[in-house]
């Protein structure tokens, strides 16, 4: 599957979410120089319960706030473009679909 743009891929991850019944986030990206031009080399958009809270924002002492409800579960699931300069296009080179907690499609 290929995008013109991050922002095409970034639309389709999110249809593809709605419709499945998970939310998504941009997570890491890698940007480089070509031709003079900043490009997006790498993007990559996760499930917004992917990853962990760190342990230490859980037991800080000094906290102002109290905490909001844990939502991270540590889900896997996500979908990863590169640029490919001979095309000009983003491809997809990642897509796991797997989570680890339940979905509500709309």
């Amino acid at each position: 599957m290929e995008f013109a743009t991050v922002s095409e891929a970034y639309e389709f991850y999110y249809r593809y979410g709605k419709c499945k019944g998970f939310a998504i986030r941009k997570a890491s990206s890698r940007i480089k120089e070509l031709d003079g031009n900043k490009v997006t080399q790498m993007k990559q958009f996760v499930c917004n319960r992917h990853g962990l809270r760190e342990k230490k924002h859980l037991t800080r002492l000094d906290r102002k706030v109290e905490h909001r409800r844990l939502s991270r579960t540590n889900c896997e699931a996500r979908f990863r473009v590169q640029y490919r300069k001979q095309k000009d296009r983003y491809v997809v080179t990642a897509f796991v679909e797997c989570h680890n907690h339940e979905l509500t499609p709309a």
